[in-house]
């Protein structure tokens, strides 16, 4: 009895498919996080670029 429900489980695929998205999904957050990194200063500087432009003053720019 055991052992039918443990090849049963085994040989569901409904389950995998969900696994696979979740891979897939932590895949694309793991690039995502590595490209805001790497390019995070060019990102801050362009943001504040566009604070004053839009006349903000500097010291809500971030600098850290």
């Amino acid at each position: 009895m055991v052992w039918r429900e443990l090849v049963r489980f085994l040989m569901e695929e409904d389950g995998t498919e969900a696994i696979e998205w979740a891979v897939v999904a932590l895949v694309i957050l793991g690039f995502t996080v590595a490209v805001v990194i790497a390019v995070g200063q060019q990102l801050r500087d362009l943001m504040c670029v566009m604070l004053a432009s839009l006349g903000g003053s500097a010291d809500q720019c971030p600098t850290q």
